[in-house]
């Protein structure tokens, strides 16, 4: 009896409130790296500076951390470097920022997020994409675990 109440909890748990996947790619290398485990919530609200699951037009799962929400001013200029609503974000290049395709400035759409890789060089976030809706994203990755051997 108590192993299928633990078993129908985390079947629960697993279907509605969290999901887990491996991390394909170096996108968000330093932070995220290729092969770890991440454990993500699917019912936790997306804030600035989250790191986020999400599903490109095409379909392809990413991983993309929140620069921007609805409403909000993004400027990327690849000397001056990154100004959300007019200030600064300094902490938010670790790598240099190269131009995308977007016009500066760009106003986020409503529902919707600005999402930035971490590993700057790689360019396939809302630079190459534009904003993600909000109904793309699956959820905040709150845990990633090195695990070799995928």
């Amino acid at each position: 009896m108590k192993l299928g109440i633990i078993l129908f909890s985390l079947t629960l748990l697993f279907c509605f409130f969290v999901t887990v996947r491996i991390v394909r790619g170096n996108s968000m290398y330093p932070s995220v790296r290729d092969g770890q485990l991440i454990l993500i919530s699917k019912v936790s609200r997306v804030f600035h500076d989250s790191v986020v699951l999400y599903r490109t037009e095409e379909g392809e799962e990413r991983i993309g951390r929140v620069l921007a929400d609805e409403g909000e001013t993004v400027e990327i200029d690849p000397k001056e470097g990154i100004r959300l609503n007019g200030t600064d974000q300094y902490q938010a290049i670790p790598f240099p920022s190269p131009p995308g395709e977007l016009a500066y400035p760009y106003q986020v759409p409503s529902d919707s997020f600005f999402l930035l890789n971490d590993y700057r060089e790689d360019t396939s976030d809302s630079r190459a994409i534009g904003a993600v809706s909000k109904d793309r994203i699956t959820g905040v990755i709150i845990f990633a675990l090195q695990y070799r051997g995928f």
